[in-house]
């Protein structure tokens, strides 16, 4: 199955350095899209229908939180991975108190994500 992905974060590095990691591993990723903000992870969200968000929990003008929120609502069928510079045990509070399964330190980018994309491949796979 290959995944469709939305990556939201404000910056550029960021979002760069995960689309390099992600088309150079493996042809079971497509980034569909990048979000600067909230309101725009938001409006691409509904727009692509992508299969996976990966989203900075600090993204400016729409806070990472609600922009779950909306995101829940609206799109449940997408899984949303919850990235952030906090402290690891504070990220995993933040993303179980938003019901979120996944989550990844930025401090782990290079080494979680491609894990973390195929566990979510493999649950999307059994729920078909």
């Amino acid at each position: 199955m290959t995944l469709r992905i939305l990556i939201a974060d404000d910056s550029e590095l960021v979002r760069k350095g995960i689309k390099d990691l992600l088309t150079h591993d493996s042809d079971d990723w497509q980034v569909c899209g990048e979000a600067t903000d909230g309101d725009k992870a938001v409006k691409q969200a509904m727009e692509l229908k992508p299969d996976v968000v990966l989203l900075d929990l600090s993204i400016p003008h729409f806070s990472g939180p609600r922009v779950v929120e909306s995101l829940q609502h609206c799109l449940p069928t997408a899984t949303i991975v919850m990235m952030s510079q906090q402290e690891p045990r504070l990220l995993k509070h933040i993303a179980d108190s938003l019901a979120l399964q996944y989550w990844i330190p930025k401090s782990k980018l290079a080494d979680e994500m491609i894990t973390t994309l195929e566990m979510i491949a493999r649950d999307k796979d059994r729920s078909v």
